[in-house]
């Protein structure tokens, strides 16, 4: 792994706290969206509830007090239909007012409609009936005038407490949607409301057509749960949703409200933004590791390169190369100056060691000379001796002291070829060294020279 690869390892090592915690923070930016976006799904659900519950306790005191007229608990159609006709005038279609005996069939309207129809066997007729309570009804087509509506339904009491008749509201799904689409919604935005059935009652903000269809089996999980809560579901599209929702066990009873959020819309803007930052991490990324390049080629591996052929110049045994002392950084500068004082102090010590080195074989040469001499003396007289008529014992000696003299002058010879295979040329030498010690020198090597061309010959230059 070359320098540049690990500066750039260093880098992307030394960048991943940032990158993490950057994505660490994307993480909870993104938490923090959908929990601003499940509070204000619930918020709206909630406030579109409550306005539900006004419209519904609206319709309550409206029929509470078409309940207390005389002409409702007489039951006399012309004239409970004049006085009807009257309340509901304001409403038009929106919302008619109608009144039943306790068998279910209409007495009276507010509109000229199917009289003598029977409402026996609507659910919120009989519950009402049965239980002497206002009640909401399920999604009902009026047999009135035909009509998609929401019924309603109040007892009308004697003066017995009696249940005599039912007074009954049906209001307009038309009337209902346009009530809610006052409030602008948001793209992305929609709202779903329901009877206890699933029914649908209203959809908005565009109509869809599934207004008197059932919503779809994930929208209905929550629609008898205990409090209104948040849910991210699937709506019919198959789109993802985050849902704030009322059930049918809040009051108004027995409609549901879901108020959904497109979650691809709520955070588009999030994306888009974190889309704009990892474009950019990633931009910084790359100048960053551009940056280790130039740095690594320029202010590391370039100073690496010239001491790196410094070093292959003393390889070479070019001690005339140092190491340049313009180096861009300090610490280069102070490796290379350190480099110089170590090739300095080796040359230096090399030079010392040659001279050492020189300077023992010339003292090898000179104890050499010294000892060959009288030797080669010892040698001559044994030589000359030999040659006369002496005793047997004496020859034999003589022999035997030649034998070992020039045992000893052939480890004296091997001595002087190793000196001067340690000290080179003759040239090499210090001018320096003492006058007296090279004439030796050079006479050592000229008798070395005598005895090995012609060692009787040289005797009496020895002995002179």
């Amino acid at each position: 792994m070359n320098i540049s690869v690990r500066l750039f390892t260093v880098t992307l090592i030394a960048l991943l706290p940032t990158l993490a915690v950057q994505g660490i923070n994307e993480v909870l930016r993104a938490n923090e969206r959908e929990r601003e976006i499940r509070s204000s799904a619930l918020s709206t659900a909630e406030h579109r509830n409550a306005e539900l519950d006004g419209i519904v306790n609206g319709i309550e005191r409206l029929l509470g007090a078409v309940a207390e007229l005389p002409v409702s608990k007489s039951l006399n159609p012309l004239e409970c239909t004049e006085t009807l006709g009257e309340l509901a005038k304001q409403y038009r279609k929106d919302l008619v007012l109608a009144i039943a005996d306790r068998d279910g069939t209409l007495q009276c309207a507010s509109i000229p409609g199917n009289s003598g129809a029977t409402i026996g066997d609507r659910n919120f007729f009989a519950e009402t009936l049965k239980t002497g309570k206002f009640s909401t009804g399920d999604y009902t087509v009026s047999r009135i005038n035909g009509e998609k509506t929401i019924p309603f339904a109040h007892p009308i009491r004697n003066d017995k407490e009696e249940t005599v008749a039912i007074a009954v509201a049906y209001l307009s799904l038309d009337w209902f949607a346009g009530h809610l689409r006052r409030v602008p919604f948001q793209p992305g935005e929609s709202l779903l409301i329901t009877d206890r059935h699933g029914t649908i009652l209203a959809e908005l903000p565009s109509a869809t057509g599934r207004v008197g269809k059932n919503a779809t089996p994930e929208q209905l999980t929550m629609i008898h749960a205990a409090s209104p809560a948040t849910a991210e579901l699937k709506d019919d599209q198959g789109k993802d949703v985050i849902y704030g929702y009322v059930p049918i066990t809040v009051p108004p009873p027995d409609l549901f409200i879901l108020f959904g959020v497109d979650r691809e819309r709520a955070f588009a803007s999030l994306y888009a933004e974190q889309w704009r930052s990892f474009a950019l991490s990633l931009l910084s990324l790359s100048a960053a590791l551009a940056l280790a390049w130039a740095v690594g080629a320029n202010a590391i591996r370039r100073p690496i390169e010239r001491l790196l052929k410094v070093i292959r110049g003393w390889q070479r045994d070019d001690y005339q190369v140092y190491v340049p002392r313009r180096l861009e950084a300090p610490e280069f500068r102070e490796l290379g100056e350190s480099f110089n004082r170590l090739m300095e102090t080796l040359h230096a010590h090399e030079r010392e060691l040659s001279a050492a080195n020189q300077f023992k074989g010339l003292i090898l040469a000179i104890a050499g000379h010294d000892l060959r001499q009288p030797l080669q003396i010892l040698m001559a007289v044994s030589r000359l001796r030999s040659r006369a008529q002496d005793k047997e014992d004496e020859n034999r000696y003589l022999a035997a002291a030649d034998e070992a003299v020039e045992r000893l002058n052939s480890q004296l010879d091997a001595l002087v070829t190793a000196t001067r295979l340690d000290e080179g040329p003759r040239d090499l030498l210090s001018h320096h060294a003492a006058p007296p010690i090279t004439r030796s020198a050079a006479a050592a090597e000229s008798k070395g020279r005598c005895e090995r061309n012609a060692p009787p010959l040289c005797a009496d230059a020895a002995i002179g």
